[in-house]
């Protein structure tokens, strides 16, 4: 028999201070002229899209953010998503990091 945690929340409080793939490292690749800078907002969120996606894809974090843990149900294992955590403070609710290892 399978068990799902009852009112587990997750809350991202921090998110990364920088993207692990910096505008001047994807102008670099893609071949994009560093005095263009009309596109670079676009290019910014592109690169945030791209990270959050392969992080829910993978089911890990890809540089140190700061998350809201609420679980009501304790006593049960639960697999959280963004890899592994390290605790910070154990109170009610739970606060931890992830960081990639």
């Amino acid at each position: 028999m399978s068990y799902k945690p009852q009112n587990l929340q997750i809350k991202i409080n921090t998110d990364v201070s920088g993207e692990p793939v910096t505008l001047a490292e994807f102008k670099n690749f893609a071949k994009i002229d560093d005095t263009m800078t009309t596109d670079d907002i676009l290019i910014l969120s592109l690169l945030v899209a791209a990270r959050t996606a392969c992080e829910r894809y993978t089911n890990l974090s890809f540089a140190e953010k700061n998350i809201f843990v609420w679980l009501d149900n304790y006593g049960w294992s639960v697999r959280l998503p963004y890899g592994q955590m390290e605790q910070k403070r154990l109170l009610m609710p739970l606060i931890i990091i992830s960081k990639m290892s």
